[in-house]
């Protein structure tokens, strides 16, 4: 396994990589040159899934089994499963609601925000969507538990907070403008289009984000 401050290790088939402090990607087969996604790592790696959820310091598992669906896992609450078809998506239940937010019908962008920013992981739909089916993104994708520093072992300088998990104190962020915004953007990616509509400027055509001020 490699992992820092360990990047050397010569018969590593797994590699973790950490991001925030309270997320990680975890890369398997890493001799592979091709993303096999989880139905074809299943069999090795099953038991590498299960002991990840049983650390108090995991709180969320993401399985991606194809740039469109995703498993979610956590411990004690079961799994699910989230599904993309272009811009709109469902989250169904399978042994549990790990998201805590039921069996939903298909939503899109707006609706999946609206869905589930006042529970405990705001916008997670479109924002495990859009990151594990990044390419660059890990086989595994683990969200820390509350409290907990996936660092903190090798960290020289103590931390009092993290940042990078799926929960609500991390996710939601706070926005100060000394102009009143009609709807306050939804997403960061949002903040930029926001802003130039209210000075009435020209958003380029690339933008991610959108405006509805």
């Amino acid at each position: 396994m490699l992992a820092h401050p360990w990047i050397v290790a010569p018969r590593a088939d797994a590699a973790v990589m950490v991001s925030g402090n309270a997320m990680a990607h975890v890369y398997l087969d890493i001799a592979q040159r091709d993303r096999p996604w989880w139905p074809a790592l299943r069999d090795r790696w099953a038991s590498l899934a299960e002991a990840l959820l049983e650390r108090e310091s995991i709180d969320v598992l993401v399985l991606p089994h194809s740039p469109r669906r995703f498993e979610i896992r956590a411990r004690h609450r079961g799994a699910a499963l989230l599904e993309r078809d272009r811009n709109r998506f469902t989250y169904r239940p399978l042994s549990g609601d790990p998201l805590g937010l039921g069996d939903l019908p298909p939503l899109d962008t707006i609706e999946a925000h609206e869905a589930t920013f006042a529970g405990a992981y705001p916008d997670a739909l479109v924002q495990i969507a859009s990151l594990a089916a990044a390419p660059r993104s890990g086989d595994m994708i683990v969200s820390a538990s509350r409290g907990w520093d996936l660092r903190a072992r090798y960290e020289p300088i103590p931390h009092v907070s993290t940042h990078g998990a799926l929960l609500r104190e991390h996710m939601l962020v706070p926005l100060l403008t000394n102009r009143p915004l009609g709807i306050p953007p939804r997403r960061t990616a949002d903040v930029m289009p926001s802003a130039l509509r209210v000075l009435g400027l020209s958003a380029p055509g690339a933008l991610d984000g959108r405006s509805d001020v």
